[in-house]
């Protein structure tokens, strides 16, 4: 699983994710990468930084996308749970 692999390996911290079919395979491993860790995704989950849609094929529905992905660092990560957690339990009050 190409995913995990990038997941797991801490020295990727940029990612370029060309897509062809956004709505299909580009959702699915936005959700993979940018989710916090699992037994099976591990290492720091990714934030996306910026995407750019490509219309390669004029006079068509069909579009690219082009998104950057970067590493969130531990204090971004830890930070996100953290705003989470308290957001959780507010909304259990």
């Amino acid at each position: 699983d190409v995913v995990r692999a990038i997941r797991s390996n801490e020295k990727i911290s940029r990612l370029v994710y060309v897509s062809c079919n956004p709505t299909g395979s580009l959702a699915t491993d936005a959700v993979l990468l940018c989710q916090p860790a699992t037994k099976r995704y591990t290492g720091l989950p990714f934030k996306p930084t910026s995407a750019q849609p490509v219309d390669m094929f004029p006079m068509t529905d069909h579009c690219e996308m082009v998104m950057t992905f970067d590493r969130m660092t531990k204090s971004e990560y830890h930070g996100s749970i953290s705003k989470n957690d308290d957001k959780k339990s507010k909304n259990d009050e």
